[in-house]
């Protein structure tokens, strides 16, 4: 399991970022790969969103896919509507 925190700026408070990283195991063009992914959400009723990155052949998910999502969830931080 992987939890994440994001400060939200100027609102001046963390919100907890649940979330779970993982790889799957596969191959392409013959070859052994490892699938990384992450999927998580935000855990605020202001900012009722979910993500899930899948990066194919990208290795592990704490270290390919959860960066991908970390600025995923930094962009609806500073972009989508608060409600």
């Amino acid at each position: 399991s992987n939890v994440l925190e994001l400060l939200l700026g100027d609102k001046g408070s963390v919100i907890a970022r649940p979330g779970k990283t993982g790889s799957a195991e596969g191959s392409a063009n013959g070859l052994d790969v490892t699938h990384a992914w992450f999927t998580g959400y935000i855990d605020d009723d202001r900012y009722p969103y979910a993500v899930s990155v899948l990066v194919e052949a990208g290795g592990t998910g704490g270290s390919v896919a959860a960066p991908v999502a970390q600025k995923i969830f930094e962009y609806l931080r500073d972009n989508a509507a608060v409600y």
